[in-house]
């Protein structure tokens, strides 16, 4: 529920951003406010509703039978998360991109800085998520798969994981920064897809929710520097596995079984 409550803050917000933006927009749209708007109002849509399906109440009527505290079904919960995103935030952006002829990053042009803004980064926050993986109250946030991580188990998190932040960099930065950037302006798209990044990770540990400030910031700008897509979701796959790897690591010493 407050996912969904931030969201209407989402689009009440960024319509005002939207509406602020008198300039036309690119060939076939004269009317940059409409689209805008448009894009605007079907992503915060789209949003809320898979927020509300994923809540704890939902998931446990589609997976009945076990507690929150089970394995098996953490497991089940977060792949069906990650799942039903891939699919839904992918959907959205390609129809909606696609539909009006907006650019959505699908390049691999700047590639250089592309891959340099991704080691840099990366090879700054490692330090950071070992120390954080090494924490009680990290570790009872990450990973979210709860099972023991042997390779079947890394190899399905790592599918799953691949997926569906290919599906969220397409909606967060293709779609909210270099499809919107054209019609309402770079600065006012970037601070959309930040108002909405940073909400959807409000409920998760404070660090990452701090953190989301900052990553998704220089996500947008790198993105929109370069309108390609592959620094913000090779870094985020990156960071999101590294995450789950040191954490399991972690959690199971701490049990004292084996990793």
């Amino acid at each position: 529920m407050f996912e969904a409550l931030t969201s209407s803050s989402f689009i009440a917000v960024s319509a005002v951003s939207a509406g602020s933006a008198g300039s036309p927009g690119p060939a076939g749209h004269p009317d940059a406010q409409l689209v805008a708007a448009i894009l605007l109002g079907v992503s915060t849509v789209v949003y809320t509703a898979y927020h509300l399906v994923i809540a704890a109440s939902s998931v446990r009527r589609i997976f009945p039978g076990s507690t929150s505290t089970d394995a098996d079904l953490s497991t089940r919960t977060a792949w069906f998360r990650k799942t039903l995103g891939a699919i839904l935030f992918t959907g959205v952006s390609l129809g909606l991109g696609l539909g009006f002829g907006l650019p959505l990053g699908l390049t691999l042009q700047h590639l250089d800085v592309s891959l340099l803004w991704t080691a840099l980064p990366y090879a700054a926050l490692l330090p950071i998520l070992w120390s954080q993986s090494r924490k009680p109250s990290f570790q009872n946030h990450y990973p979210e798969v709860r099972r023991p991580f042997d390779s079947r188990t890394r190899t399905l998190n790592a599918l799953a994981w691949t997926a569906y932040l290919i599906g969220y960099e397409l909606f967060f930065r293709g779609l909210l920064v270099i499809a919107l950037a054209p019609l309402i302006g770079p600065w006012p798209a970037v601070m959309a897809s930040l108002m909405g990044y940073v909400f959807a990770h409000l409920h998760k540990y404070p660090g990452e929710a701090i953190g989301s400030l900052f990553t998704g910031l220089g996500f947008s700008l790198v993105a929109l520097e370069t309108q390609s897509l592959v620094q913000p979701i090779v870094l985020h796959v990156l960071l999101a596995l590294t995450t789950d790897e040191l954490t399991s690591r972690a959690r199971a010493r701490a049990a004292q079984v084996p990793a």
